[in-house]
């Protein structure tokens, strides 16, 4: 049987023109998992990044322990706490 390794790497052009390196696991079912950023520029500081995280345990993303709505809505629309509204004062009107 072919060794596969924990997770795969491969580069993505921003619409900026920037590189980015992503990865893919796999799942308990041996399913391939969404692509997540490693915020890296070249292949081996992405590398060292992906084995860092398989190290600590946290390479592949449990099931479920995404960020939840309620979580991400918590402080929307007010005043000083609601990061869109502290953009969106930034900006001149239209």
């Amino acid at each position: 049987m072919r060794f596969r390794e924990p997770f795969s790497i491969y580069c993505r052009a921003l619409p900026s023109g920037r590189k980015v390196y992503y990865y893919q696991t796999y799942d308990e079912r041996g399913r391939r998992t969404t692509a997540r950023s490693t915020g890296q520029a070249n292949r081996a500081a992405a590398r060292r990044y992906c084995m860092e995280l398989y190290r600590q345990g946290i390479l592949i993303p449990r099931r479920g322990e995404g960020l939840r709505f309620a979580d991400f809505a918590e402080d929307w629309f007010i005043p000083g706490k609601c990061e869109f509204l502290k953009y969106k004062n930034t900006r001149r009107p239209v």
